[in-house]
């Protein structure tokens, strides 16, 4: 059987690696779109200005920068993907080598102090079950709503 530790240090490295190839693709995509819009400007200089050949040929640049920003996108979220990735993989060698507390989201937002066993079960705060098992990050609002207040039910 393998060891899960070695596993997940393979997919974080090969991970990594993908976001270093998706780094430099983004850069000279990024470079080559500035080269395009540069020729643009060149060709639109010689088309208006000196008129040495038709306006039509304007459309050459755009095309081909529309093609390289559709490109982009496509690199930047195959390198969001492989970001996202190698994030979950780190997280879980931490889990695994017991690395983990105090590095996700304690729920407090959950805890209610009133409950009589709430600190003997070490749910929620730094380093209780809540923060070991979370993995979601969805960035949005606490679900939780505060209670009505007895006098706010009558």
């Amino acid at each position: 059987m393998s060891n899960p530790s070695h596993e997940y240090s393979e997919r974080l490295e090969k991970f990594a690696t993908a976001v270093a190839a998706r780094e430099r693709q983004h850069i000279l995509a990024g470079n080559t779109k500035v080269g395009v819009v540069l020729a643009g400007l060149g060709f639109a200089w010689m088309s208006l200005e000196k008129a040495w050949f038709s306006t039509y040929w304007l459309a050459l640049p755009l095309c081909v920068y529309a093609a390289l920003a559709v490109l982009h996108e496509y690199i930047l979220r195959a390198r969001t993907r492989a970001e996202t990735a190698a994030e979950f993989y780190r997280k879980g060698l931490a889990r695994i080598e017991d690395r983990w507390a105090g590095t996700g989201q304690t729920g407090d937002r959950f805890r209610e102090e009133a409950h009589v066993y709430a600190e003997d079960l070490d749910l929620f705060g730094r380093g209780g079950l809540f923060e070991l098992l979370s993995t979601a990050r969805t960035g949005c609002a606490p679900l939780r709503r505060e209670r009505p207040s007895s006098s706010a039910r009558s």
